[in-house]
This record gives structure tokens, C-alpha cells and sequence, in this order.
């Protein structure tokens, strides 16, 4: 996943964005909905103060751990035998989420929602994650009083069998993967 704050964007992997939840705003602490935002009314927000970039990308995560989530048991592992969780009210949609491993945790997303399975510190400064990129964004507009580019505030998934140079590819599949990531995007 392409993270490029020169062009005002955060990425991050986001799913599940339209389904009902309790407001959005109300979890993250702002009076901005979320819910069927558009890029428009996102930007307009942050200009005008009400919402900021991390506000943003804070939210998205609320509704990712509201709906995202095991809904099969795996008590060997991948691969391995598989067996539904009965009254579930998850979808395993996400795999990688663009967020270093501490905050990862904080988040409370397993392990399975890494950036990267095969290196555990995943501390490279090449790769920010979401919600650095989104203060970073934040502390540009507060210095400047304008819009990094035509996509701040941004939120983005991207399906994981696209070639990111900086994410986990994984082709559908939550498996390890040693060097996983593609030395470059997809065109």
C-alpha cells in the first residue's frame, strides 16, 4: 500500500465502512459522521476544524474492529481444518492493516492483521504507519492552514492481492509469507 504524504494521502485498510454501527463520530469523540463521507465533506470537516486527519483514520479503525474479525476456528493453524463460530457477526475482510505492531495491539487487531508476518519489529521509517502519516498530515495543515493535495484525509483499502510495495501481499490467504512484500507497487 502506497504511503505517500507529499500527495495528502493516508492509506490505510478499511472495510465494512457502510454498515450500521453506533455513529462513528460519537466513538472517536467528534460531532463528524463517517458513515457515507465523502472525500468533499471529509476535507471540508478538517478545514474548518471540526474533524481532524487522525480523527479521520481513528474512526475508520473503530468500524474495522466493529466488523472485522475471526469467523472461523483454525486450532491448527494455517492450513489446517477449519470450523464456523456460530453467531458470529464478523467478516474476516481485512488481512494487513497499515499499522506498526504496538499500535496494532493497542488497537487490539491479532497478528494476523500485521503489516508484515515475517518481520516482527516492522520499524522501517520507509513505512509509517496510517496513523502517523494522518498527525503528520494534521501538524502540515496546522502550520500551513491548507490541504496537503487533493487527497488529505484520505482513507483507502486496497485488496491484498495487489502488489504494495509496502504491505503484506497475500493473495487471499492468511498464511505467512517469508519476504512478502513486492519491491514494487502494481501498475
Amino acid at each position: 500500500m502506497r504511503m505517500e504524504i507529499v500527495r495528502g494521502r493516508v492509506f490505510v485498510l478499511v472495510a465494512a465502512v457502510l454498515c450500521a454501527s453506533p455513529s462513528s463520530a460519537q466513538q472517536s469523540g467528534t460531532k463528524f459522521e463517517i458513515i457515507e463521507a465523502t472525500i468533499g465533506s471529509i476535507q471540508t470537516a478538517i478545514s474548518s476544524k471540526e474533524i481532524t486527519t487522525f480523527d479521520v483514520v481513528k474512526a475508520y479503525l473503530t468500524r474495522i474492529k466493529a466488523y472485522n474479525g475471526r469467523w472461523v476456528n483454525e486450532p491448527q493453524g494455517v492450513p489446517g481444518p477449519v470450523s464456523p463460530i456460530p453467531g458470529v457477526r464478523s467478516l474476516n475482510a481485512l488481512m494487513p492493516l497499515n499499522l506498526r505492531p504496538a499500535t496494532r495491539k493497542e488497537w487490539g487487531f491479532d497478528d494476523c492483521k500485521a503489516r508484515s508476518m515475517t518481520d516482527a519489529a516492522d520499524n522501517s521509517t520507509t513505512l509509517p504507519d496510517a496513523l502517523e502519516l494522518a498527525a503528520e498530515q494534521d501538524r502540515q495543515f496546522q502550520a500551513t492552514g491548507k490541504l496537503v493535495g487533493p487527497l488529505h484525509g484520505t482513507v483507502t483499502s486496497i485488496k491484498d492481492i495487489i502488489d504494495t510495495h509496502d504491505m503484506r501481499t497475500t493473495r487471499g490467504a492468511d498464511a505467512d509469507y517469508a519476504n512478502e512484500g513486492p519491491p514494487v507497487d502494481a501498475t
